[in-house]
């Protein structure tokens, strides 16, 4: 579309769902891919990026481990094109990803190139309709209101993430209409409404996948992350978080056994970020800053805000 765009002399913008983080990981990959010219797993060192703190290769999104492979050629492509837009609009914020937007801004992630496209950051952007009421998930309304602020623990691995209940065992569930196994197959069935759980009181902790949105849905709701990724980006995003944001901590960085954790890991990840450590103490401090930030943001005269004033007339002039 970029190439009608400019051919037919149409200004276009590309919308990044992603963070800047990621976005800028994309923009500077066509450099790194002449940079280093072997395969990422196999380079033995950290990976420098503009904007954000060396990377180990194996937090690289996976799609992009092979440079044989298809994928790998439509994300140095998508590096490239994305150069020629107009504008870039991402789903972040300025509070939260200073850096790494001060990189794309000034540059840094297009060495090869004198023009930069506009950055808008205009996040988050959420969906946080009202999930509440609806009678799948009332039930689990009802069981968190009966638990103390700050004490329930939300896994969910997103849209497309699931647990076996056969690998699943929750103690001291005290209720007269919720078994273990009932309780946790009721929790992932929420699929897309996890925003009204993450918002509820008793929500203190949330063991994720580090989705972008779970990411920006966290944060708003201030509720602290345990990070557990998957796939695509999610490491990279974990990375971040941990890293870079302080706003998570980890419960695995050991990316070599794809994915798998032991309980005695998801154990002490779970006590250290709900209980006295210093490290969730430092966690849960800094997501709650990091909610009213985002609340801001979003604000009339916010950063956010703002800049989509300042994209809304681009469009219309």
């Amino acid at each position: 579309m970029i190439d009608v765009g400019l051919e037919l002399g149409v200004p276009t913008y590309i919308n990044c769902t992603s963070g800047a983080a990621t976005l800028g990981f994309l923009l500077y990959l066509p450099a790194l891919h002449v940079k280093i010219p072997c395969q990422f797993k196999d380079y033995k060192g950290e990976v420098e990026f503009p904007g954000m703190l060396p990377l180990p290769p194996v937090v690289m999104p996976d799609l992009m481990m092979n440079k044989e492979d298809e994928d790998y050629t439509w994300y140095v492509y998508h590096g490239h094109t994305f150069r020629e837009a107009e504008g870039l609009i991402a789903n972040t914020f300025a509070e939260l990803e200073p850096r790494a937007l001060k990189a794309i801004v000034d540059g840094e992630c297009l060495p090869d190139l004198h023009f930069t496209p506009k950055l808008y950051p205009v996040g988050p952007v959420l969906t946080l309709t009202e999930e509440s009421q609806r009678p799948e998930t009332s039930q689990l309304m009802e069981w968190l209101d009966q638990h103390p602020p700050s004490s329930v623990v939300f896994l969910c691995f997103g849209s497309m993430g699931t647990f076996s209940i056969v690998h699943w065992v929750l103690n001291a569930v005290d209720t007269a209409s919720y078994g273990p196994l009932d309780l946790i197959h009721q929790l992932t069935q929420v699929s897309r409404r996890w925003p009204a759980i993450l918002g509820h009181v008793a929500v203190g902790g949330f063991v994720s996948h580090c989705g972008w949105n779970s990411t920006l849905e966290s944060l708003w709701f201030g509720v602290p992350t345990l990070a557990w990724p998957l796939y695509v980006e999610q490491r990279h995003n974990a990375f971040q978080l941990v890293r870079e944001y302080g706003l998570a901590l980890e419960l695995s960085m050991d990316y070599e056994i794809d994915g798998w954790v032991s309980a005695e890991e998801v154990e002490r990840g779970v006590r250290c970020l709900m209980g006295e450590s210093k490290e969730g103490q430092k966690v849960r401090e800094r997501t709650k800053e990091m909610a009213e930030a985002s609340k801001k943001a979003v604000e009339e005269g916010g950063s956010s805000y703002s800049t989509v004033e300042l994209l809304a007339k681009k469009l219309m002039m």
